[in-house]
């Protein structure tokens, strides 16, 4: 996906409107499009800050894709620069990125089950929740490996225990036998 960018003597401007989301490895690139003639035959530099870490990146054909390592924050700063390697340089403004927040997190990885193991554990009879919604209104809706199966050990959410002849139906009512 393809973050655009014009460069007009020293402003840089941000043309597209999509919304990147953090943890992407070599997916978003960086495109310029240098609108003078300023620019020509400069070694063209991006500078990309994230979490106060600087990294230098030399344009390759106006472009820049980047690793995950520059995107696992929340935010993304980035500025130009170039030189003709002696004594001139041009620089351009910052531009903050922001980036949206992605389920994927390197750190959890180690710890997701594999389809065959959940396979393995639906077989066996061990329930399994599955939840919906999203992270800041999650919903339990239905229960594995049967529907009547109690939602919870203690006091579920209608009041009913657990241990009880009720059945959680998986939205918010329960029955009992």
């Amino acid at each position: 996906m393809d973050l655009e960018f014009t460069i007009n003597n020293q402003t840089l401007k941000r043309t597209d409107n999509t919304k990147p989301v953090n943890w992407s490895d070599n997916y978003l690139t960086l495109v310029f499009q240098f609108e003078t003639d300023d620019w020509t035959g400069l070694n063209k530099y991006c500078l990309l800050r994230v979490s106060g870490e600087l990294y230098r990146v030399e344009l390759d054909n106006d472009q820049v894709t980047l690793p995950v390592g520059v995107l696992t924050s929340d935010r993304l700063i980035i500025t130009l620069y170039g030189s003709d390697n002696e004594d001139y340089r041009i620089t351009t403004n910052m531009v903050s990125i922001i980036l949206g927040k992605s389920g994927y997190n390197i750190e959890d990885i180690g710890d997701i089950p594999d389809i065959e193991d959940m396979y393995e554990r639906v077989n066996v009879g061990t329930l399994v929740y599955i939840f919906s919604g999203n992270e800041d209104d999650p919903i339990l809706k239905t229960y594995w490996p049967s529907s009547s199966a109690p939602a919870y050990s203690e006091t579920d959410s209608g009041g009913n225990s657990g241990d009880s002849d009720a059945t959680n139906n998986g939205d918010g009512s329960s029955s009992g036998d």
